[in-house]
């Protein structure tokens, strides 16, 4: 940038699965050049794609920029404009709408931005190029009298013949838009929802005059499971989703699997799977089991709630796979979507507890599987100055849940190393806090009291039965509970007093 440009941090919608993070804001300044080389092997056809993006009214781009390849002039014919490109949606303007005084409309769809961000509504220019054998020397000048600060993200260059070859036709995905690849020995192979594309969705108008994004950063307990970023606000029917994945090899009668978390309080009641979404993949429809359903957890944060389910049966083919989410239900009830796994292989399970002998065996409660937690009740430093961690803020109907492998028969009995919230707090009663204790399909009736004493409750633990103890035969169990009366949890015990 012989006269000037500043390296910017987009903002806005679609910078967050678009643009790859920088992106430079040319200074107009007349005679200010920039530009890369293309060296080509052979003399070539190409198209040239340009990711622009201008805040301001409409301009030609043609009247800012001389575009050169090789000193040849190159003409684009495009224009750039605030409210054309990646992060502008429609949406449409209901009665009610206009009633409550937004501005009027001449027509039932309008535009939006995205929070005014127009500095980074990204627009592709695609323009011909014809590459000489050897170096290409690619440059943009800015034009006398131009004043448009124009951003730019990114350029590439398609090949369509090269050296006189066959002609190539430039697919509606390629390889390089998938974003993730399954390779040939792979066993489980994770996208996440925010690399996908949702460019055609459109937001809902609430949403978009709230400045809300499709994607955000969970949060609540269920938030610390995540990988951070999720989808959400795709709840206007029609509204799709779309993963482009590539695939090394052809895969029979594999399995995708789901994140997704209600975004809807249910209060306790559920919404099926099909009922909400509708899959395609590779143009077939595919439908998740009947029993998949939202529940919710009936409380607040259920928004971040994770709830897996599993689509199998799925044939993945060799080289470019595409699987479409879209939002079925009439009420625009969608769940958010955390991300997707493509299984093509047998899923080596390991237990979060293993029992081999005679001994005590903990679970620590901040490695658990937190998705199914309510409240703000991210792992919490204890106050002990031992670098120990529990998990505290536990709001009503937290779900409990992690693997026990046994590898012969033994009696366990099980308790939780429990805290009150605060000092006296509520009952002392077991059943207060635990509640539908489960290992496997065996239930573990929870009875009895326990007794804390002196000030700082909070990290007054106590290890508290969970019931009676208990016969376990070998094999691998999920253990399951509710928790509730808020309690801080440091994790659960499982002590072997018999070996058969």
């Amino acid at each position: 940038y012989t006269l000037g440009a500043s390296e910017q941090t987009p903002a806005g919608n679609a910078y967050l699965n678009t643009s790859g993070w920088r992106s430079m804001n040319v200074t107009p300044t007349k005679g200010n050049t920039f530009g890369f080389d293309v060296n080509s092997g052979a003399a070539a056809s190409a198209k040239m794609r340009i990711y622009a993006a201008w805040g301001g009214d409409q301009i030609n781009f043609d009247d800012v920029y001389a575009l050169t390849n090789n000193d040849a002039a190159v003409t684009t014919g495009a224009t750039l404009v605030k409210d054309e490109g990646a992060d502008t949606y429609t949406y449409v303007v209901t009665p009610a709408d206009e009633e409550q005084g937004t501005e009027a409309v001449t027509a039932t769809e309008k535009k939006y931005t995205y929070n005014n961000a127009f500095n980074w509504n990204w627009k592709v220019i695609e323009v011909d190029l014809t590459l000489a054998a050897g170096a290409n020397e690619i440059r943009f000048e800015v034009k006398d009298g131009a004043t448009a600060a124009v951003n730019f993200d990114k350029f590439e260059i398609i090949v369509t013949q090269y050296d006189g070859g066959e002609v190539y036709e430039i697919p509606d995905v390629m390889k390089e838009d998938c974003i993730g690849t399954i390779a040939a020995d792979a066993v489980t192979t994770r996208v996440e929802a925010e690399d996908a594309d949702y460019s055609e969705a459109a937001m809902g108008y609430d949403n978009l005059h709230a400045n809300q994004t499709f994607t955000e950063t969970a949060g609540g307990a269920a938030g610390s499971v995540t990988s951070g970023l999720v989808v959400g606000k795709l709840g206007l029917k029609g509204n799709k989703i779309v993963f482009n994945v590539w695939s090394d090899a052809e895969f029979e009668d594999a399995s995708i699997r789901f994140s997704m978390a209600e975004g809807d309080n249910l209060q306790g009641g559920t919404r099926k799977v099909n009922e909400t979404l509708a899959f395609t993949f590779n143009e077939e429809t595919i439908t998740a089991p009947d029993e998949a359903a939202f529940t919710g957890f009936n409380d607040t944060y259920q928004y971040w709630n994770w709830e897996p389910f599993t689509i199998s049966g799925v044939s993945i083919k060799a080289g470019i796979n595409t699987l479409v989410i879209e939002a079925i239900r009439d009420d625009n009830k969608v769940p958010n979507i955390d991300y997707i796994e493509f299984i093509t292989g047998e899923e080596e399970v390991t237990a979060d507890v293993a029992i081999n002998g005679a001994d005590t065996y903990k679970m620590e409660a901040e490695l658990m599987d937190l998705s199914g937690f309510v409240g703000d009740g991210a792992p919490t430093t204890t106050e002990q100055g031992n670098g120990e961690t529990c998990v505290g803020h536990i709001g009503n109907g937290s779900k409990v849940k992690f693997s026990v492998s046994v590898d012969h028969t033994v009696k366990v009995q099980i308790m939780i190393r429990m805290a009150k919230a605060s000092n006296g707090g509520p009952s002392n009663e077991i059943a207060s806090y635990v509640a539908d204790a489960k290992l496997g399909e065996q239930s573990i009736a929870v009875s009895g009291t326990f007794e804390l004493s002196g000030e700082n409750q909070w990290h007054n633990w106590r290890d508290v039965p969970i019931g009676e103890e208990i016969t376990v035969e070998a094999g691998t169990y999920d253990f399951t509970c509710t928790l509730n009366g808020q309690p801080n949890v440091d994790g659960f015990l499982f002590v072997v007093t018999e070996i058969a």
